[in-house]
This record gives structure tokens, C-alpha cells and sequence, in this order.
């Protein structure tokens, strides 16, 4: 059992509360997280619908694009999303895939880190994937781009780490970090007040014959957890000088509630947080203004969102000193 950071710790709010003065998507507001309390511990050790991560360390992957040296393709404030993910992972007890986070990468470089990835060496009690770069969709399928300016489709990710081509990882829970735009759209946002209500139809599911198996078998995905930066279709948004809302976002509620609350039930906070933060946005080559010259802005937010296919609750246990 570690014992607790010395840094000024805030008693974690409930969801009842209203958080939406806690800007957490601007930047990181400590060095050190919580670790986890006697009494926290034996409140997740008392929980049965929990994957078992009390036994080994979890590992975590990170790679970054900035495109360095491209004007045009630079990702200003990526360094900072590294330096986030690198600490924050390293003090919740991960083990960093290559000791590094990876940098500059093609996409089939890219592959070939995940695909090794999927077939660890080690047991671990859970796996992080952290994917930061530019993104987009080809057709209907998001992807994300390789420092050659080829692109991988996140299915490809999906696929390597399924049951059928990860099975050293199967029942292991699969944590996806994805921070590069879904698309070129912006999100101008919505007037709350003037949002109308729209009703549409469900169509109810289609039913298909089932064949009866006697052997017990698993789903080809199961036990992962996409979290994007934003939605389908929508760019992301990156601050040059304190990095990605999203990551920073994350950082923040992880350095803080891991101690006592789920992967998921923290997810929902950094949806609170991004769904709360918004800036002002102008177009390098934008529509000007005809009175005073200069290019137009725009409010702009984006809101991230998670895919779940977990079976239980994933708890990061910070602090606590697993057997090696």
C-alpha cells in the first residue's frame, strides 16, 4: 500500500453535484495522483463484479504523431499529452510497453507495435493503448494517421486485440485512449435553449435463428473500452500550448477519482468536463469580415464518447503494491 500524495487532495464529488466550474480540460492541475485508502481498498476488494487487477500490473502503450516537421500537419501541445499519459500511467503502476513512449511512427510501424502489443510477454491485469494523432474518416470508417500520412482504421486495432488473434488477452480488460479527429466537421454547439426535440424511429431488431452449442464459447470481441476524443465525423480539439482537451481532461479525473471510483464511472466525469468546455475557433484561411477585415471565429466545443464492451468494473487500484 502506498501511502497517500502529499498534494492537497479535494474530498471527490458525487454526480449529483454541479461540477461544471471544475474546468478540467484546460490543464493538468497536479503533479501526483490520490492513492488508493484502507477503506477504498476494501470497498473494490468487496466489490464482485470487478476485474481482478490486484494480482499484476496493468501495461500501457503510447504513441504519438506530432509531425514535427510539417507546418501544416504539426501537432502543437502533443508533447504535453505525452508527458500526461507517461505520468499518469506510470504512477497508477503500469508498466510503459518499451519503456518509451513511441514517436513518429508509420503506420505500418504503427501495426506491427500493436500487433506485439496484443501478444505480451508478461501477465498483466490490464491493457492501455493510447493513440495520439491526426484522424479522420476514409469512407465510413475512422482512422488515424501513421507519420507517413498513411492511415489505420481503428477496426484494424478492434481485430488485433479481439479473442480470436490476442488470446493471451482474453477476459483481460482492454483500454483504448484514441485522441485524433473522427472527422473534419467542426461542432459549433447548440443553443440549449432553443434545441428542439426530435423523436425518431426505432426499428425494432431483426431475429435470427439460433443453433444451440454444447462447448462454451466467447464472443470474437469482448472486454474493451474505445474511448475517443470526440465523435464520429468531428474533429478533436488541441491546445498548442497545454495540449488536448481530452487527454487533459482525462488526466485530470484520473489523478483524482482512481482511487475510488471505476474506468467507466470516470469516463462519465470526463464527459461532464468536455461536454461543459468550449473556445473560440478561427480558420487559418477562414471566411473575413467585411467590416472588419479579419478572419471570422466561431464557438467551438467537442464532446468525447466511449464504446464499452467490459464485463465488469476496472479498477486501477493507485498505490496499492502488487506482487512482482
Amino acid at each position: 500500500m502506498g501511502r497517500n500524495s502529499k498534494s492537497k487532495k479535494a474530498e471527490p464529488k458525487s454526480f449529483t453535484q454541479d461540477t461544471k466550474s471544475i474546468d478540467y480540460c484546460t490543464t493538468v492541475h497536479r503533479d501526483e495522483l490520490d492513492t488508493i485508502t484502507e477503506e477504498d481498498l476494501h470497498k473494490v476488494l468487496g466489490i464482485t463484479n470487478r476485474y481482478e487487477t490486484e494480482k499484476h500490473n496493468g501495461c500501457a502503450l503510447i504513441i504519438n504523431n506530432s509531425f514535427p516537421t510539417d507546418k501544416d500537419l504539426k501537432r502543437q501541445g502533443s508533447e504535453k499529452d505525452v508527458t500526461h499519459m507517461e505520468t499518469l500511467w506510470k504512477q497508477l503502476g503500469c508498466d510503459i510497453f518499451n519503456n518509451e513512449p513511441y514517436k513518429e511512427q508509420t503506420a505500418n510501424q504503427m501495426r506491427q507495435i500493436l500487433k506485439d502489443m496484443s501478444n505480451p510477454k508478461k501477465e498483466y491485469s490490464y491493457i492501455v493503448i493510447v493513440i495520439m494523432s491526426h484522424g479522420g474518416l476514409v469512407g465510413d470508417k475512422v482512422c488515424f494517421m501513421g507519420d507517413d500520412e498513411n492511415m489505420v482504421y481503428v477496426d484494424e486495432i478492434e481485430k488485433a486485440f479481439s479473442n480470436v488473434y490476442a488470446p493471451r488477452l482474453r477476459n483481460i480488460p482492454k483500454l483504448f485512449i484514441l485522441q485524433f479527429c473522427c472527422g473534419g466537421e467542426k461542432d459549433r454547439g447548440v443553443n440549449f435553449d432553443n434545441a428542439i426535440k426530435r423523436i425518431s424511429k426505432i426499428q425494432s431488431p431483426t431475429q435470427n435463428d439460433c443453433v444451440h452449442l454444447d462447448g462454451p464459447i466467447i464472443p470474437t470481441y469482448s472486454d474493451m473500452l474505445f474511448a475517443y476524443s470526440t465523435h464520429k465525423g468531428y474533429g478533436a480539439i488541441r491546445d498548442k500550448d497545454y495540449g488536448s482537451w481530452f487527454i487533459t481532461a482525462l488526466t485530470n479525473v484520473f489523478m483524482e477519482f482512481s482511487r475510488c471510483e471505476s474506468v467507466s464511472e470516470m469516463l462519465l466525469r470526463v464527459n461532464d468536463a468536455m461536454k461543459h468546455k468550449s473556445g473560440r475557433y478561427k480558420e487559418k484561411d477562414g471566411e473575413m469580415d467585411e467590416i472588419t477585415g479579419k478572419v471570422v471565429s466561431y464557438n467551438i466545443c467537442a464532446m468525447s464518447y466511449s464504446r464499452n464492451c467490459f464485463t465488469k468494473k476496472l479498477f486501477l487500484l493507485p498505490g496499492y503494491h502488487r506482487k512482482k
